[in-house]
């Protein structure tokens, strides 16, 4: 552990600590409990590790020159909002594939508790950059993920570290249990208020009718592209359905406040975490969503009051073996002091001031960002803005916000052969059917791919970017067919689908692309 960490650690433990009534009060309502914390910290190394490792299998399709995107035109179309990307410093895909195996490892680093602030920044620098070569696949839990990571950055691990070395001593002040195993530090605070103030904007941003008439999960339930074909047994319960997105209102309304310890510490926490808990749960069985609510169930983590793993015996198998493997380490870090002789200067210009100097200043730029999404009268300068965007600390929760889109449907492609033959290679060149199919979420790979389509044929994109993926698609196609299958021209079509009230809907086909062997873009690369 080096000098600063040990400075950092001390700060924990003023001198007077023990009989200060005011800060032991002030750690049980807005401090985080050391298990919490350890847990946040392991789920947050898993679940980054599952992410790259997903990302392996399209490293070429989505951050590569050969590519949906290629370095041309990502320049052409998103250098203007993004000045800075590692990944462009090689556009081929073994680079892709480093970056992505040094960003494993650093969740793997993150997961065992190895130089656990160096991971963090490593794993949000890379994690920022793969966001930035190809933002046309990210979703709401990209940004969490990447906004978990920085704030990580600055957490007091050392300290988390010194309860994984040593047993926490029992005593008899009634305020032990949560106060002396709680840290109160600017980044812990920053994170908790990242999270809580996730959910109040995304309520906030909910104005739309369907919201506030009981219809909004209704609409959200046709989206087929998005939903498990056995979500829309659901519509068949409106009531239910009304009384779901009332109560979804509330809960991102009052999930705050609760998160926040108010108006009782310890039960308004265990009752936020197990409602939201159960919201993702129920996102999950639902909705193809991608990472979004596996991150949110990782965000709650830092929220789960000490008295929680004290109740639960079967957290032994959790802390035991962590101290145990931490324990391996020890030779590795300089011997943890804690000096209650006196408490840490904050007057000193040094690493520690600088780190908690660098979470207040982001702390009010987050929060100037995010109501710059709620209101003009908040909005922030473009040299400001750069600032976030370059240090991918850009963000907005409009979950289904102001309102679920009405818009769906599903693609169709027309491919014709030399011979004049024509098929779907959509449907592994099955003959053309304009039909709706019975799984139409299934037609995509995975959600990054749903994603990158979906956003295909929205407004607001960049329509190069079908060009691109027809150019793409065709030649991963014509590469592995046999001369007499090649594709001599496409056609990509997308019938839109409408959602009226009363389950009805309406439709209407729409040629996005036409594709011919003499249109590729061989300007782009």
């Amino acid at each position: 552990m080096t000098l600063a960490e040990n400075a950092e650690l001390r700060a924990q433990f003023p001198a007077d600590d023990s009989s200060n009534r005011i800060v032991q009060m002030l750690r049980i309502w807005f401090g985080v409990d050391w298990r919490s914390l350890l847990a946040f910290r392991i789920g947050l190394g898993l679940l980054l590790i599952w992410d790259a490792a997903s990302r392996l299998r399209d490293a070429s399709a989505f951050y590569s020159s050969a590519g949906v995107l290629p370095r041309g035109l990502w320049l052409q179309e998103f250098s203007s909002r993004y000045p800075i990307c590692l990944n462009l410093a090689c556009d081929d895909v073994w680079f892709q594939y480093a970056l992505l195996t040094v960003l494993i490892v650093s969740g793997l680093f993150i997961t065992i508790g190895y130089r656990t602030t160096v991971s963090f920044a490593v794993a949000f620098i890379l994690l920022g950059s793969l966001h930035t070569r190809n933002p046309q696949v990210l979703s709401l839990g990209d940004s969490l993920l990447r906004l978990l990571l920085f704030w990580s950055i600055f957490i007091p691990w050392g300290w988390v570290q010194s309860h994984t070395h040593t047993p926490r001593r029992e005593t008899d002040d009634s305020f032990s249990d949560d106060a002396g195993a709680a840290t109160l530090s600017p980044a812990v605070l920053a994170l908790v208020l990242q999270v809580a103030g996730m959910y109040l904007i995304t309520a906030i941003m909910k104005t739309g009718e369907a919201w506030h008439n009981g219809q909004a999960l209704y609409y959200a339930l046709h989206l087929d592209h998005m939903n498990y074909p056995w979500s829309k047994q659901l519509l068949n319960y409106p009531q239910l359905l009304q009384f779901l997105t009332t109560s979804t209102m509330v809960l991102e309304y009052s999930a705050p406040f609760l998160l926040l310890g108010l108006p009782f510490p310890r039960a308004s926490r265990t009752i936020a975490v197990v409602l939201l808990i159960a919201l993702h749960l129920g996102i999950i069985a639902t909705i193809r969503i991608g990472i979004f609510p596996w991150v949110n169930l990782i965000a709650l983590l830092p929220f789960v009051p000490g008295r929680v793993w004290q109740m639960c015996p079967a957290t032994s198998w959790f802390s035991t073996p962590i101290k145990q493997f931490a324990k391996r380490f020890r030779s590795e870090t300089t011997p943890i002091v804690v000096d209650r002789s006196r408490p840490a200067s904050v007057l000193g210009i040094g690493p520690l001031a600088l780190k908690q100097g660098a979470v207040l200043f982001f702390s009010f730029y987050v929060t100037w960002w995010n109501l710059s999404t709620l209101s003009p009268r908040y909005v922030m300068p473009a040299s400001w803005r750069t600032v976030g965007t370059t240090l991918r600390l850009d963000q907005k929760w409009s979950m289904y916000a102001p309102d679920p889109s009405d818009f769906d449907g599903w693609y169709v492609m027309v491919a014709t052969q030399a011979d004049g033959r024509q098929f779907d290679p959509l449907q592994n060149g099955r003959a053309v059917v304009w039909d709706k199919p019975d799984d139409v979420g299934g037609m995509f790979d995975n959600f990054r791919w749903r994603k990158f389509m979906m956003k295909l044929v929205s407004r607001g994109n960049p329509k190069s970017l079908r060009a691109s993926y027809a150019d793409y698609f065709v030649r991963q196609w014509n590469r592995q067919a046999t001369p007499t299958d090649q594709i001599q021209s496409l056609e990509i079509h997308f019938i839109v689908e409408r959602t009226q009230p009363e389950n009805q809907t309406t439709l209407r086909p729409r040629l996005i692309y036409r594709w011919t062997a003499t249109s590729a873009l061989k300007e782009f690369k």
